[in-house]
Formats: C-alpha cells, structure tokens, sequence
C-alpha cells in the first residue's frame, strides 16, 4: 500500500548528493487521536462541519457554512471502482488508488503518498517564501519526503524532509530551516491534532459545499 521514497538528491542541477547541501529535519509521531462522535475548538465551536439529523439543510446549512468558512477546510471523497477513490477539494478533484500488487490498477497515488506529497508541496511553498522575500536563488530547489512505517496501529510514524539546493550562504541556511518547520502541514503532524469519526446514514446527510 506504500511506496517509500528514497532520500537521495535529484540529479538536476548537480551531479550527485555530495554537491547538495540537504537541509534536514525529522519529525517522529506519537499517535494520539481521539475518536468522538463531537469534538470542540479552543474557540469552543463545534469542528464538524456535517449537519445533523435534526438539523434541516437550507438556511442553517448556510448559517453554519458561514460561520466554518474562514477556519474550516473541507473535502469530498466518493467510491469509484476497484480500489479507486475520487476526492474533491474545490475546483480540483484527486484520483486515489492502490498498487497493483495491492489488487489496485495503479491509476493515481496511494492516501500515504498523497500524505507525503502533501507535506512536501507545503515545506517546498515555505521554502519558496523564504528564499524569494531575501531575493534568493529558486533554481533547482527541490523538496524529499521520506517516511517510515510503524506497528501497533499501522500508521507513519516519522517523516524527513531534505530541502535540496545547489548552494546557499550559511547565514541563511538556519533561516531557511527554521521557516520549513513553520509548515502547516508540518505543524499539525507535530501537534497530535484531534481527528473526530462519524458513521451517517447516507439519506440523512446534508453534503455541504
């Protein structure tokens, strides 16, 4: 079900990883999740966004869109066939699927690699922010996740991210660290975030969005 990357850096731009100076950083996970049928933020406000039975969609669907809509994201998963899932996010619409050796056909990335890809694109984007706002080079900045698998419960349990560049002054070699591990992505990996779980029937539900 997953395919780990390796660690190596990309051959553009320099010939091997010895011309690389990978700034490095791991992030080991303790799972602690709490599974609910409700959950609240320091605010107080409920964090989920699905109406209940006795909440009629229409109006008070709006409402509560109204009010989740500037500290809530939401997505939108549905079955396709085999082992392929299709996720909405927007505009965008994300095909999700298992190796073949895991009775899949292989048509899009497994949830891990998008886990992994999700990470990455984030580090990369702080990475690029950084650099930029210091009128730094962006040539050839390449972002590697790598992760490992843990046991009792399955999970992720580290990551490592290498922000991989030709070269860059010392000086800004700790600043460029440090604004990757301000990632969101990041951060909520390194946070233990509350993750609630709910089982609706499916001619109650009012899909929001």
């Amino acid at each position: 079900m997953y395919r780990q990357t390796t660690h190596t850096c990309p051959s553009r731009g320099f010939s091997d990883s010895r011309h690389c100076p990978p700034l490095t950083l791991d992030m080991w996970l303790v799972p602690r999740v709490r599974i609910s049928s409700s959950s609240k933020s320091s605010s107080g406000r409920s964090s989920g966004a699905i109406l209940r039975k006795s909440e009629p969609c229409g109006e008070r669907a709006g409402v509560v869109l109204a009010m989740l809509h500037e500290e809530q994201m939401q997505s939108y998963t549905r079955y396709l066939e085999g082992k392929k899932f299709e996720t909405t996010v927007g505009p965008h619409r994300i095909i999700t699927d298992q190796a073949v050796s895991d009775g899949g056909s292989d048509a899009g990335a497994t949830p891990p690699e998008l886990l992994l890809a999700s990470l990455g694109a984030c580090a990369g984007h702080y990475a690029m922010e950084y650099l930029r706002t210091r009128s730094l080079s962006l040539t050839s900045l390449e972002i590697r996740v790598s992760a490992e698998k843990g046991t009792q419960p399955a999970r992720l349990a580290s990551f490592r991210i290498e922000v991989c560049l030709p070269e860059i002054e010392e000086r800004y070699r700790h600043g460029l660290l440090r604004a990757v591990k301000a990632c969101l992505i990041h951060n909520t990996l390194t946070t233990s975030p509350t993750v609630e779980v709910d089982v609706l029937i499916a001619q109650n539900l009012c899909r929001l969005g």
